[in-house]
Parts: C-alpha cells; sequence; structure tokens
C-alpha cells in the first residue's frame, strides 16, 4: 500500500522538479538567445545552476519515494537535512547584516533618502569597484526612472516632494535634498546659483547629477545606498520567505524519514519480490543456525520450517534432510535449502500473509512498526498485561536494531525464536 507520507513527499518533489526544469529550460532559453538585457546575461548561469540542484534533488525525492529506493531515499534526505541546516545558518546570517540601513527622513519630504554608510560593511561590498559598473548598466536599461516622468505629479515640485519614491528612485533619480538643486521636473534639476548657500557644499553627490537621461544620479552614492537599500528590503523578504520555507522543508523531512521506514518494510503480502523472501528468509536461517557454522542439524531444520507454518513429521523430515542434503554432509545449507523452496513457496507464502496480519493487529497506526504502546495494548486486550518491567524486556528482546520499536523483520524472527523454543533449542544471545 502506497503511504500517506510517500505521497507528500513524492508530490513535494515532483513540484520541485517541474520548477527545476522551468529554470533549466529559461537559462537555456538566455544562452541560445542574444538579444537577452546584461542583467539578464548575469543571472543565466546561477539559474541553470540552481534548476539543475533542484531538479536532481527532487529527482532523488521523487526515486526514493514513488519506486521505495531506500538508497535514493537516504540520499535525499542527506541532502535535504544539509539544506535545512545551511538555511538556518543563512536565515541567521541575513538577520545579522540587514538590521541597519532605514533610511533618513527629509523635512517635508513622502521619501527617505540613503547613505552607504547607514548598511553594513558586507552589504557595501555589493556596489563596490567593477560591480557597481555592471549594477549601473541593469538600472539603465530597467528604466527606474521612467515612471517619475508620468502624470502631473512630475511637473509640479510640491507634489512631486511629496511623492513616496522607492529607494531606487530616491537615490538614483533625483540629486540629494541638501544640494538645494531646484525643481524642473522628476528628473530634471538645475544647481544652484552661485551666490546662494549650498548647505552641502561636501556631498560629491552634487557634483555627480547629470540632467542626462541615461546618467541622473547613477554616479552617485545615493544611488549606491538606494540600491543596497532595495537588497535590504528584499532580503528582509527572502528572511521571511526561508523562515517559511524551513518549516516547509522540516515537514518534507518528517515524511521523508516515515517514507524511508515504510520502504524498508515488505509488501502488502508480507513478501513483495523474489529478493525480499530470500532476505527474509536469510535471517530466519540465521536464527536457526546455533553454531553460526552455515548449515542447519535435523533438529535446526524441523524447527525453522514450523516457523514457517509447516508441519513435518518426523520421517518426513528425514526425508527432506536427505533429498535437500546436495553434498550428502548431513546437513542442510542456506543454498540447499533455496534450492528445494519452490515446492513450499505457496505454504509459506500463505503463511506469511498470516503473519502479516497478525503483525497489523498489534500495528494500531499502521506506520509498519510496533511501538511499546502498541504493544502494551494489544497484549492487555488479549488478556495478559504486560508490567512495565515485562513491557521492557519483551521490547528489547525483539527489537535487534535497537530504534525502540518492533519492525515486521523483527517479528518475524521473533515468531521464528518461538518456534525453536517450542522444540526445546536453546538460542544463544
Amino acid at each position: 500500500m502506497f503511504r500517506v507520507s510517500n505521497f507528500v513527499v513524492g508530490l513535494a518533489n515532483t513540484l520541485i522538479m517541474l520548477m527545476g526544469a522551468s529554470a533549466i529550460g529559461y537559462s537555456i532559453y538566455m544562452f541560445a538567445h542574444q538579444d537577452v538585457t546584461n542583467c539578464e546575461t548575469a543571472i543565466r548561469t546561477p539559474l541553470l545552476t540552481t534548476g539543475v540542484v533542484l531538479f536532481a534533488v527532487s529527482l532523488l525525492g521523487v526515486i526514493g519515494s514513488c519506486f521505495k529506493e531506500n538508497l535514493a531515499m537516504v540520499s535525499y534526505l542527506i541532502v535535504l537535512l544539509a539544506g535545512i541546516v545551511a538555511l538556518i545558518g543563512f536565515s541567521i546570517f541575513l538577520v545579522f547584516v540587514t538590521n541597519k540601513g532605514a533610511g533618513r527622513v527629509v523635512s517635508g519630504r513622502g521619501y527617505r533618502e540613503y547613505q552607504t554608510m547607514d548598511f553594513s560593511t558586507w552589504l557595501n561590498s555589493f556596489v563596490d569597484g567593477k560591480r557597481w559598473v555592471g549594477i549601473r548598466s541593469c538600472l539603465a536599461e530597467a528604466s527606474v526612472c521612467d515612471d517619475l516622468n508620468d502624470g502631473p505629479v512630475s511637473q509640479i515640485a510640491d507634489e512631486f516632494y511629496q511623492k513616496n519614491l522607492s529607494p531606487l528612485q530616491s537615490g538614483c533619480c533625483k540629486p540629494p535634498s541638501d544640494c538645494n538643486f531646484e525643481f524642473k521636473n522628476a528628473t530634471f534639476w538645475t544647481p544652484p546659483a552661485k551666490n546662494e548657500t549650498v548647505v552641502a557644499t561636501h556631498n560629491g553627490d552634487c557634483g555627480a547629477w547629470s540632467n542626462v537621461q541615461t546618467e541622473l544620479c547613477f554616479n552617485c552614492n545615493a544611488c549606491k545606498a538606494g540600491v543596497l537599500a532595495n537588497i535590504r528590503e528584499k532580503w528582509r523578504n527572502l528572511l521571511i520567505f526561508n523562515v517559511c520555507l524551513i518549516i516547509l522543508l522540516i515537514t518534507v523531512y518528517s515524511c521523508g524519514c516515515c517514507a524511508r521506514r515504510n520502504n524498508r518494510m515488505v509488501g502488502k503480502s508480507g513478501f513483495n519480490t523474489m529478493e525480499d523472501q530470500l532476505r527474509q528468509l536469510k535471517d530466519i536461517f540465521d536464527r536457526f543456525d546455533m553454531d553460526a557454522d552455515g548449515s542447519l542439524t535435523i533438529l535446526e531444520l524441523a524447527a525453522l520450517l514450523r516457523s514457517l507454518g509447516l508441519k513435518p513429521s518426523g520421517d518426513q523430515i528425514h526425508v527432506l534432510l536427505a533429498s535437500m542434503d546436495a553434498n550428502g554432509n548431513g546437513f542442510v545449507e542456506f543454498d540447499e535449502l533455496v534450492g528445494n523452496l519452490p515446492d513450499l513457496n505457496e505454504e509459506i507464502g500463505n503463511n506469511s500473509e498470516h503473519l502479516l496480519d497478525i503483525f497489523k493487529s498489534f500495528d494500531r497506526d499502521g506506520n509498519g512498526f510496533i511501538s511499546a504502546a502498541e504493544l502494551a495494548g494489544a497484549m492487555a486486550k488479549m488478556g495478559q498485561p504486560l508490567t512495565y518491567s515485562e513491557l521492557r524486556e519483551m521490547i528489547k528482546e525483539a527489537d535487534t536494531n535497537g530504534d525502540g520499536v518492533i519492525s515486521f523483520g523483527e517479528f518475524a524472527s521473533i515468531m521464528a525464536k518461538s518456534a525453536v523454543d517450542y522444540f526445546g533449542l536453546k538460542i544463544n544471545s
């Protein structure tokens, strides 16, 4: 039966695969077409890398959950856990580097103005040197100041001053307020007359302003600060997104852990494939091989057959041993046992279904494992309530891998042990 956790992991990763494929497709489109802008050129390689990583990781999740490949699921969970840890670390980093740079309120203005010194040193590294050349080119291509020229507001100073400008528009599309430039329209300003006092003669941005519409204040420090303010705002939004994404990934990771457990379980009939059947039979074989020499004596063989639901008589066991013992050494090796199983498969399979039904009667929540609470409840309903000490000892005896719960394989093995005890044989732990 396809478990809910497998479905959730499969669905989530299918959607992520589609996102990754879309990113790969768009980046390939940008590589193939020459009419893309410089800004689009700058993002196509990171976009392609991100798309490939998303597609590869989500493919592991789909294979592990939908096709029940445990190795793929384990690999997926390791990568996902690393991603969660990285996201948590990145989110903490974002808190520290974006805690400065709120902007300066200007008296009588509806907008804020920004300075690079208001931002963290790490953020300032984004607009240093050659990086700024590329960013400035992107600003010109994006026409960030064109919106200011639309409508009557762009022609009336008082109305323009009350306009709520974005950080980019405030820093890149007009001169700083303390330069005392005279407003002509939103993107055309004239410097004050020589005989007028300039409040901030030390401000280099006053001389960097240009009325050339492709330049404006793109060479100003204020424009760099506007870009940093925009980055800060986007990263603050990214921080909120990261928190939501971390919660989602933790949920998917938890479902993935459940899916991994489901993958370890045998199928509806107890054995999905011949490989599962042989692995389970080998586990039972080793349980009955008391001296671990790789062979079974006649008593060990009888106990093993009983555990599989077969009821041979003493004479039948002697005949069966003789027919199985191909090398004539008086013992039955695992290969000899497997070679004689085809005639017994149907009966073994029926018993496996019966054993699985018993297992499910204990496994109340259907997660493929019997917990201590489920075992205690089942024993109580059977009229054999257990003390805490008895419950702990029972779990300890059956739980061979020490994970605190009993899997179907461990349940089958403990039933096999019961068959050995029935024959009066002693198992050495």
